[in-house]
């Protein structure tokens, strides 16, 4: 998960766009705590080859493509998620964010 939201925030580098680039980093960081805590281990977001594919896109200067492949890929995302859990079984933010402290900095702050 975290190796894809750091894909994500340097692709948009290329924009060299501040802004663009601080807000996908905590549009990233968000949705991967998302996918941390509502999706599956088959689930993890993006999967393996996905980003090839993208990179292809772009490089062949295919926007319309790109923006195909995009919108297939947020929407596999969403449907790989499971937010209809039991309510019993609240997921630990204290745990989550306490694990994530205790990894190395984000790399892109």
């Amino acid at each position: 998960i975290q190796l894809s939201a750091l894909f994500h925030v340097r692709l948009v580098t290329i924009a060299d766009n501040t802004e663009l680039t601080d807000f996908v980093a905590r549009l990233t960081s968000r949705s991967s705590l998302i996918i941390a805590v509502y999706g599956s281990r088959k689930s993890v977001g993006c999967q393996c080859g996905d980003h090839e594919e993208l990179i292809d896109l772009i490089e062949a200067h295919d926007s319309q493509g790109a923006r195909a492949w995009m919108e297939r890929h947020l929407e596999e995302i969403e449907a790989s998620l499971n937010f209809g859990g039991e309510e019993s079984s609240a997921p630990d933010f204290k745990k989550i964010f306490a694990e994530l402290s205790s990894r190395q900095q984000s790399p892109w702050r």
